[in-house]
């Protein structure tokens, strides 16, 4: 349990980091902020959906080698 919070605090670092840096980065080159929410909303979207067929696929391998 412990190695997982580590890994979602990690994560959620990471991906805040990146988005805190290049989101002034994005809106001073033309996008506007509807359209870098709509981007986020997706990319969220689609990470919660990517989420459920990564997992079911860690499951299957179990901790095996994978090569």
């Amino acid at each position: 349990m412990n190695r997982f919070l580590l890994y979602f605090a990690l994560e959620g670092g990471l991906t805040g980091s990146f988005w805190s840096i290049w989101q002034p980065e994005i809106l001073k080159r033309g996008m506007t902020l509807n359209t870098l929410g709509v981007f986020l909303t997706f990319q969220m979207v689609f990470g919660l959906l990517a989420d459920v067929p990564t997992g079911a696929l860690a499951d299957r391998i179990g901790h095996r080698k994978v090569a």
